[in-house]
């Protein structure tokens, strides 16, 4: 045998084992991290929605917060709420849990989380879970995802704050007397506009009252997802009296967020119904194409004055308010005469894959657990009562995870 054919038998076998260590590496380094991953990481979706469903731990705030987070793993969110339903119709208590909050070493200033103090704001207690409300509430959250707050909104989520409030007013103020001043001005000089001829100004003015359009309908929907979602959802003071439960007094101060509400559907929706239409006359008057160009943005700096303030609010945290703002009604005590679920088949299989279909004429949620890779254990939970037909619609527009169901058979 040759050295050149030795040489190349020798670096083949080389070769071999190189790659024969490689793979045990290869496998060592894949599965080592898996074992430390399993025996250290942190709570999942589903372990931190069983806490809070299944316990009366006091993580409310912790909970809403989260809402916007689960994405697809909301399957986990409507397992355990529709589990927490049967509990309830049952009559069945969450578990009691052993207080580790609220010690002297480690308490919790209600200033420093944007509550007013009072002088049980550190002791534990089972606040009620309205799971009707929470479906409400996940639904609104997730409709002002990624949504632009103006001035009245903020100052709604921020009632207690007298700065916000006044220069809401303030704000409102201006844009109404600016928003009458172009009408005053304009409004009797329709004859111009009926002898308008200059093409290049009609052209503008047709563009412009596209791009108007546009941009009344962004505002006007913003303003509409936020009326309906403050409409009792983020809306604390909206509930009543008697279904407090978190008592604080001399905090229920009503008109103040009425006011804010109501300047902001006046400004950003009422109005903005007119702007297109009164945009198109008012470009009529100009004399050249020029000032029908500058003339077209006077409406918009009006109608978007609410919106230049907001610098002012760059350190106000909107998730916490709007946490603030709907832990009351999420802890509305549930009446089970209101909505009852009875469970069908075995218990869901939690730590598993689940798809979720939701069937509004049957007033059923079918959840399918993986219990192998070819096999689905199937769990339905029938609703009843008044409020079954409602929190139905909410869980088949809102939960991600019913899309998931829908896609398999695409």
């Amino acid at each position: 045998m040759t050295p050149s054919i030795k040489m190349n038998e020798m670096s083949k076998r080389e070769l071999v084992a190189e790659i024969e260590n490689t793979n045990e590496m290869v496998e060592y380094t894949t599965m080592a991290p898996l074992v430390f991953k399993e025996e250290y990481q942190p709570a999942s979706t589903r372990q931190f929605l069983s806490d809070f469903f299944r316990t009366d731990i006091m993580n409310h705030c912790e909970f809403l917060k989260r809402m916007n987070t689960f994405k697809g793993d909301d399957c986990y969110l409507i397992s355990e709420i529709c589990n927490r339903l049967v509990d309830q119709t049952k009559g069945k208590e969450a578990q009691k849990i052993t207080s580790f909050y609220g010690g002297n070493d480690d308490e919790v200033n209600a200033s420093d989380v944007g509550h007013i103090a009072r002088a049980d704001f550190q002791k534990h207690k089972s606040f009620p879970r309205n799971c009707f409300n929470i479906m409400m509430v996940y639904e609104a959250l997730k409709g002002l995802d990624g949504h632009n707050y103006n001035i009245y909104e903020l100052a709604y989520l921020n009632y207690h704050s007298t700065f916000a409030f006044y220069l809401a007013c303030l704000i409102f103020a201006i844009q109404s007397v600016l928003f009458y001043v172009v009408l005053h001005a304009n409004l009797v000089k329709y004859e111009v506009a009926v002898n308008q001829t200059d093409a290049f100004v009609l052209l503008i003015d047709c563009c412009m009252t596209i791009f108007i359009f546009c941009f009344c309908y962004s505002q006007y929907t913003g303003a509409a997802a936020f009326t309906r979602a403050a409409n009792g959802v983020i809306g604390s003071y909206l509930v009543s009296q008697d279904d407090l439960v978190i008592q604080i007094p001399g905090n229920r101060d009503t008109w103040k967020p009425s006011l804010l509400r109501w300047m902001n559907r006046m400004v950003n929706q009422h109005a903005l119904l007119m702007v297109p239409f009164i945009n198109f006359y008012f470009l009529l008057l100009s004399k050249n194409p020029m000032d029908a160009l500058l003339n077209g943005f006077s409406l918009l700096f009006i109608f978007e004055l609410d919106d230049y303030i907001l610098p002012l609010f760059a350190g106000v945290d909107i998730e916490d308010k709007l946490v603030i703002n709907a832990h009351d009604f999420i802890m509305v005590p549930p009446n089970k005469e209101y909505l009852t679920c009875k469970q069908v088949g075995p218990d869901v299989v939690a730590s598993s894959k689940l798809y979720v279909s939701i069937q509004e004429d049957t007033k059923t949620i079918n959840i399918y657990s993986r219990i192998s890779a070819t096999k689905y254990h199937k769990t339905t939970y029938v609703f009843s009562g008044f409020q079954a037909k409602k929190f139905l619609s909410i869980c088949d527009e809102s939960l991600n995870c019913v899309q998931h169901f829908k896609d398999i058979h695409d």
